[in-house]
């Protein structure tokens, strides 16, 4: 009899490290599917932050683009076109008292420096657009303080 309940006692004790070790294993591979499922995550928002800095870098690179044509249209504006449009008119007048071009001329080319100064003014509102575009593409927008790395300092835009 004591045989019999030692032979039991054995085989309760055995199919006992069976369940333990049994429920080992599963929560084993629940650790490990959850391991995975975590490391994919993990992978896939890896994969969008790089697909956001990408979408950021190409934002600023199109705003800069776009600042660097505008100023350089304001720059051609008031060093060549303006001073170019005074400059005739003033002529214009001095020919025209000398009695060389009509008064019609006279008035083209007053419209002439109206519309130099109309393209200015636009040029101008057009840099200042840009300028806000690509700070906020940069996120200069979101800071209180005045950036150092900013592409314009707060007095060249002030003078434009």
């Amino acid at each position: 009899e004591v045989v019999r309940l030692r032979e039991d006692a054995e085989r309760w004790r055995q199919k006992m490290v069976d369940v333990q070790t049994e429920a080992a294993q599963q929560r084993d591979a629940e650790m490990e599917r959850a391991a995975d499922k975590a490391e994919a995550r993990r992978e896939a928002l890896r994969h969008e932050f790089e697909a956001q800095v990408h979408e950021v870098r190409r934002e600023i690179h199109d705003a800069h683009a776009a600042f660097e044509e505008a100023r350089r249209l304001l720059d051609f504006l008031e060093s060549e076109l303006l001073p170019n449009a005074e400059k005739g008119l003033r002529l214009a007048g001095t020919a025209f008292e000398a009695g060389e071009v009509t008064l019609i001329e006279i008035l083209t080319m007053q419209r002439s420096l109206v519309d130099a100064r109309t393209r200015t003014t636009e040029a101008r509102a057009e840099f200042r657009r840009r300028l806000w575009q690509l700070r906020a593409a940069g996120g200069l927008l979101l800071t209180t303080t005045k950036d150092p790395a900013s592409p314009v300092s707060e007095r060249e835009v002030q003078e434009r």
